[in-house]
């Protein structure tokens, strides 16, 4: 949902799901898109691996870092429709570590997305 909503520009489908930092750093990027007339697709061809490897508790709060290892094809598209990064027909293996947390005091049922990072 977090990947779709990205591409797509949609802020409001990304609110509840990320942590109000996040929400500025991806918003910040969806605006410089938006400026640039740019485009991005992206299709989610396989997730290879979803591990958690790390949990921790603080107090009543619950992270959980997640290691995506992932099968894509990212493509940014310039104001004219010509392909301005990545290749429609390439799909790139990607790893990226997100973590969540949750308020286990909470009624809402949804974990947000509090980091982004790939790993070194």
């Amino acid at each position: 949902m977090i990947i779709e909503a990205f591409a797509k520009g949609d802020k409001e489908a990304l609110r509840p799901l990320l942590a109000p930092d996040v929400m500025q750093r991806f918003g910040s990027v969806i605006d410089e898109r938006a400026k640039k007339g740019e485009l991005l697709t992206t299709e989610l061809v396989a997730t290879r691996i979803a591990e958690i490897v790390t949990a921790a508790n603080e107090g009543s709060r619950v992270r959980l870092t997640v290691r995506f290892q992932s099968d894509q094809i990212n493509v940014t598209r310039n104001a004219q429709g010509a392909v301005a990064e990545g290749d429609p027909s390439g799909v790139e293996q990607v790893v990226d570590l997100w973590t969540f947390e949750r308020d286990t005091r909470s009624r809402d049922p949804n974990w947000r997305l509090v980091e982004t990072r790939t790993p070194a």
